[in-house]
């Protein structure tokens, strides 16, 4: 069900909406969830708060602006209840560094790396959304394409050639900046 009529579902409160809603974004929810706890808390606490989001949206949903991204506010109730659920833990948010660091990199070799994440991220940012995600999901969250495809309603052929087609375009758009098929390996 495509996203745009799921909402209208909700906002009426449809039979069957919320389990739709579950069976397509769970695996959604559960990343933002998982990456505001990391390993602060079990996975038990995890399912809970993604149970949690669902419960809120599901309450909240009638007043939900038609025109609004359903994606965006799960992403925003799921990371506000993972930050809630860290504080009444007594934990710390986590920080997250964009580059890893390595030990035997000098500071030039650290800055051209720092540059070079920097533009990848650019470049990803102007993705559409979706496929900004299936990008995101495979390449950092090192997710399977059938696993992507189930999380996203998709199909398989879909991901794979959104995937594709996104690769190539951005293996090009980093080689017209100059950087080197090395760092792209």
């Amino acid at each position: 069900m495509e996203e745009r009529r799921l909402l209208q579902e909700l906002r009426a409160q449809r039979r069957g909406a919320l389990e739709q809603m579950v069976r397509c974004y769970s695996g959604y929810v559960y990343t933002i969830v998982r990456a505001v706890l990391g390993e602060a808390v079990t996975r038990q606490d995890t399912e809970e708060v993604v149970a949690d989001v669902f419960t809120a949206v599901w309450k909240k949903a009638a007043a939900l602006s038609p025109e609004g991204s359903l994606r965006g506010y799960l992403a925003a109730t799921a990371r506000n209840m993972a930050k809630n659920r860290l504080r009444v833990r007594g934990g710390e948010l986590p920080l997250h560094e964009d580059v890893a660091q390595d030990a035997h990199a000098g500071p030039e070799q650290e800055a051209e790396r720092q540059e070079q994440a920097q533009l990848v991220r650019q470049l990803l940012a102007q993705l559409p959304e979706r496929d900004r995600e299936i990008f995101v999901r495979h390449y950092y969250l090192e997710q399977t394409l059938a696993a992507i495809a189930q999380v996203l309603c998709m199909p398989l052929s879909t991901v794979k050639s959104r995937l594709a087609r996104d690769r190539k375009q951005l293996l090009r758009q980093l080689q017209e900046r100059g950087i080197s098929d090395e760092y792209l390996a």
